[in-house]
């Protein structure tokens, strides 16, 4: 895990930024995950119900588009998880 996104509004955290494939930091890729995907955390790590390979076909992540909803709607969908600004959303039941 690399950092987490804060949302200006309600300052929760809502995606993680991981980093993953490459070797030595050469052609690594960045994306996010949502905080809604993670399963479980300890004082050391954070897991996710997925595989490394799902995690690696994520959308990239785009430092211009940070705060652009339809990219936030692709990761959610992605990971099968409903957007925080959907009606009935809950906020994860963990502290990151």
């Amino acid at each position: 895990m690399r950092d987490v996104f804060v949302d200006d509004r309600e300052r929760k955290a809502r995606f993680l930024l991981v980093e993953h494939g490459g070797f030595l930091g050469i052609d690594e890729k960045k994306s996010f995950i949502p905080v809604d995907a993670i399963s479980r955390t300890t004082s050391d790590d954070v897991y996710i119900n997925d595989t490394r390979d799902h995690v690696a076909e994520a959308p990239g992540y785009d430092p211009g588009l940070v705060n652009d909803r339809s990219l936030q709607s692709s990761i959610y969908f992605y990971y099968g998880c409903a957007p925080y600004w959907s009606a009935g959303y809950a906020d994860p039941d963990f502290n990151l």
